[in-house]
């Protein structure tokens, strides 16, 4: 990021607070897959900054703020405070509080487990939400409904389904087998009240803070099925054994989980299929091979 943009930003923070803003320097942090990121020195503070010079970074920023505020109020897990997003010529930005990692101390995920179960207690009496949003790149559709049977096919794996065949990923027979899973939905989840997830909680989205307690960021926020969530976090990085344990604890799952769970990860699997490619076509297969 060069020096022209930076002044534009401290313009930009400087009207935010009302007052003269300097930054003092920057440095490139990694930004994971999608983003580009890096730490702000300031005459305030220090800031975390993502950006990206795409059209759609915009509108996917003001629905990351909307995400991390409705977690503010609703979960005891820590979350980033927003500062602001703006934009500088194409390039957009979010800027949030930084917040330095710490050690994930004895206890860390048997605490992590216990504050989402109670961040799952925060329910709705719909599964999705009042306003679309993002999972990475990628437009997810939150369209309300009665029942999560019905959302998970029509707003979550049909969308998915569909840009992978328009892109030629997905073929006729694979295709009938995603027909096959939707007629059998109705025997394999479980009834349960629609929760708050964060909707992208996988082993890069979490890390202890300065205090060594468990900080959550990156939502992809809507009210879902809990087990959605907890699938999440082994698809790519399992959390460790303490975590479940934990979880299972303080709010039991119904019995059967780990036999259903590869149909949740099926969600995952398919945003990264459009967004990165082939290389995870092979386990949606694995799924599906049942059918």
């Amino acid at each position: 990021m060069n020096d022209r943009i930076l002044e534009r930003i401290a313009r930009q923070l400087s009207e935010h607070f009302g007052r003269k803003v300097e930054i003092q320097g920057f440095d490139v942090l990694g930004g994971g897959s999608i983003n580009r990121a890096g730490k702000l020195r300031s005459s305030e503070g220090s800031f975390f900054i993502k950006y990206l010079r795409e059209a759609h970074a915009a509108p996917m920023y003001a629905c990351e703020v909307r995400g991390l505020e409705l977690l503010s109020r609703h979960s005891p897990l820590s979350v980033p405070e927003p500062v602001m997003n703006g934009r500088v010529d194409d390039l957009s930005f979010l800027i949030l509080k930084h917040i330095p990692q710490g050690e994930k101390g004895p206890g860390f995920y048997e605490d992590f487990a216990v504050e989402l179960a109670a961040q799952h207690r925060k329910v709705s009496e719909k599964y999705g939400l009042d306003y679309d949003n993002f999972i990475g790149s990628l437009p997810q559709s939150n369209r309300q409904h009665e029942d999560w049977n019905s959302f998970y096919i029509e707003e979550r794996i049909a969308p998915m389904l569909r840009q992978a065949v328009d892109s030629g990923l997905i073929g006729r027979e694979l295709m009938r087998k995603f027909d096959s899973l939707f007629l059998h939905v109705d025997s394999i989840f479980p009834k349960e009240p629609p929760s708050l997830l964060h909707g992208d909680l996988w082993g890069g989205n979490h890390m202890a803070g300065p205090d060594g307690r468990p900080w959550i960021f990156d939502p992809a926020v809507y009210y879902g099925h809990r087990e959605m969530e907890l699938a999440f976090t082994s698809v790519f990085f399992a959390f460790p054994s303490e975590f479940y344990e934990a979880y299972q604890a303080a709010w039991p799952l119904q019995a059967g989980f780990r036999k259903r769970i590869s149909y949740y990860q099926l969600w995952p699997l398919m945003v990264h299929l459009n967004l990165f490619g082939n290389s995870y076509l092979s386990p949606v297969k694995r799924i599906l091979s049942v059918f």
